[in-house]
């Protein structure tokens, strides 16, 4: 995925899910009504045409049911055991010490935002440690470039995308 544009995952390439067309180094979808319907299936001319310009690319999280676990503060979610509680599954690192690990949650509704049990956030707030993103959000994709680091979204899972239940979810 180095050097050329970013192309969709296999494991991405379902039909019921929904992509976007995002800015160069950016997570800002350049299209307005993104999640109802400027959006577009993997296979899209047109979002590869965008893509092979080098524009970054997001994928809608609930179409398809997908839904992604992400871990801004890798390294805590480990230390608490949280990411030991969910399968082995498809996953991609936007930076170093965070990733985004997809499943698919048919019940989940909206976003689950994680704090830390005990650890708080300079304001004295419990620690923000990520969210399981639900239906109206999007994640940038893989082999998309990272504003800050200038380096692509990479995939460090390549397995299948393992499915959750909201009881699996809770626990």
């Amino acid at each position: 995925m180095h050097g050329g544009p970013a192309m969709i995952p296999a494991q991405l390439q379902n039909s019921e899910f929904r992509f976007i067309k995002v800015a160069h180094r950016s997570k800002r979808p350049i299209e307005p009504d993104w999640q109802e319907s400027a959006n577009y299936p993997f296979d899209s001319p047109e979002l590869r045409a965008h893509m092979e310009r080098g524009g970054n690319y997001g994928i809608i999280c609930g179409p398809g049911e997908i839904r992604i676990l992400d871990c801004d503060e890798l390294s805590r979610l480990e230390e608490l055991g949280v990411l030991a509680k969910f399968p082995k599954t498809f996953s991609v690192q936007s930076r170093p010490g965070r990733i985004h690990r997809y499943y698919m949650i048919p019940e989940l509704k909206k976003r689950i935002v994680l704090f830390d049990p005990i650890l708080k956030d300079d304001n004295g707030q419990p620690l923000h440690l990520g969210e399981i993103q639900g239906p109206g959000t999007q994640i940038i994709g893989p082999g998309s470039i990272h504003q800050m680091t200038e380096k692509p979204y990479e995939i460090i899972d390549d397995s299948p995308i393992a499915a959750l239940s909201m009881s699996q979810v809770k626990e």
